[in-house]
């Protein structure tokens, strides 16, 4: 038997399955996921309309890689130099335009909107220097811009990441933590080939277990170096072929605190405390001199002479080049007091001027400090 369908009804099936099917493809439930958000935000206008000034860099998870999110995310504030975990709600919006068929791409746009902030933390560009542009070159940080963490020797993990070193390209040197002293040393750099100079520290003995080891290798090391690769945040030094020695970046932090050197250089510094305990009547004073032009420094230990240099950024300061006399101190007093100072030579890292009293800090930790007099 023949049926025939009148044109009524077929009108009807086709409203039928355009009600069914159009809830099923327009109507889409908002869905909830996971987003992880770099601490920098791109340049991203470039061939996509509309035009962004600038777009989130995002991933779904740790070992995805990173791209441009061109996209809001309604109720979410980027703060730069944060890097984040994010629960955002992605919401199709619905086709209004009554035909499948024709339905344009903007129809379908999704909307993001934040449910929670699951974490946040401070990273300092750190996240957004392993973008993979667009090129597929990973962004580069200047090298003088980080304080470079040892990581390795010899392809082995350090346990103990206290060493690093900072470039001053101006300077052509190096300064830092060879893990128990002040490290420095000048450079020569030809492209990637570099080789380090006159690689000095300190002479401090440190007791903790495995400083000295590290120190001793990492010192041995650096003099042989003969080139560098830079990746991003990844620093590798070469002798030769061989890697012997790799480090992992962070950018250097600054307070922003303006810069003090015209007070540091118009007093003469006379130790007054180390820590917060006065320091005894002493037969000689050690004291200090800074001069701002030649960035160097001079003074007594109270059993010694010394000088050297410094560097200061805001209210971080690193000594270097720490130079001293051999004369052996007998008293008691003299001895201590010169050794809190020549510690705070390796170990300072903040300084702070109230007044005529100047303060060594290492973190929070207070060293020694200084009652200022005319020179």
């Amino acid at each position: 038997m023949t049926y025939k369908i009148s044109f009524l009804n077929k009108l009807l099936i086709v409203v039928f399955a355009f009600s069914v099917f159009g809830v099923v493809a327009f109507a889409q439930k908002p869905v909830t996921q996971k987003l992880l958000v770099a601490d920098k935000m791109f340049d991203c206008n470039k061939g996509y309309p509309p035009k962004r000034s600038k777009c989130l860099l995002t991933k779904n998870s740790p070992e995805d890689k990173w791209s441009l999110f061109r996209s809001d995310i309604k109720g979410f504030k980027h703060i730069e130099g944060y890097t984040y975990e994010l629960l955002i709600k992605a919401t199709t919006r619905k086709n209004t335009s009554g035909n499948v068929s024709k339905a344009k791409p903007s129809s379908y746009k999704t909307e993001y909107s934040l449910v929670k902030i699951l974490s946040k933390r401070r990273t300092n560009g750190k996240t957004a220097n392993e973008f993979q542009g667009d090129d597929g070159s990973q962004n580069q940080v200047a090298i003088d811009s980080q304080k470079w963490m040892l990581v390795e020797i010899d392809g082995e993990a350090v346990k103990i990441k206290k060493a690093y070193i900072e470039f001053n390209l101006a300077e052509k040197q190096i300064g830092g933590d060879a893990s128990c002293n002040r490290l420095m040393a000048g450079f020569e750099a030809n492209g990637n080939n570099i080789k380090f100079t006159g690689v000095a520290t300190t002479k401090m003995m440190c007791m903790k277990p495995g400083l000295m080891e590290i120190e001793n290798q990492f010192v041995r090391k650096i003099e042989a170096v003969t080139r560098y690769e830079q990746t991003g945040q990844t620093l590798k030094f070469y002798a030769g072929d061989v890697l012997v020695l790799k480090f992992s970046g962070s950018d250097k932090v600054s307070t922003g605190e303006p810069t003090m050197n015209v007070e540091l250089d118009n007093k003469k510094w006379v130790l007054a405390t180390i820590g917060s305990k006065a320091v005894p009547a002493l037969q000689t004073e050690p004291f200090l001199i800074f001069d701002q032009k030649s960035k160097g420094f001079s003074g007594n230990t109270g059993c010694n002479s010394v000088a050297g240099r410094y560097e200061i950024d805001g209210d971080k300061i690193t000594f270097s080049a720490v130079r001293m006399t051999e004369r052996a101190c007998v008293e008691t007093n003299q001895a201590n007091a010169e050794k809190s100072l020549v510690n705070a030579f390796s170990t300072a890292n903040r300084f702070k001027i109230e007044g005529d009293k100047l303060s060594f800090y290492n973190g929070s930790v207070l060293l020694i400090s200084f009652k200022g007099k005319e020179k």
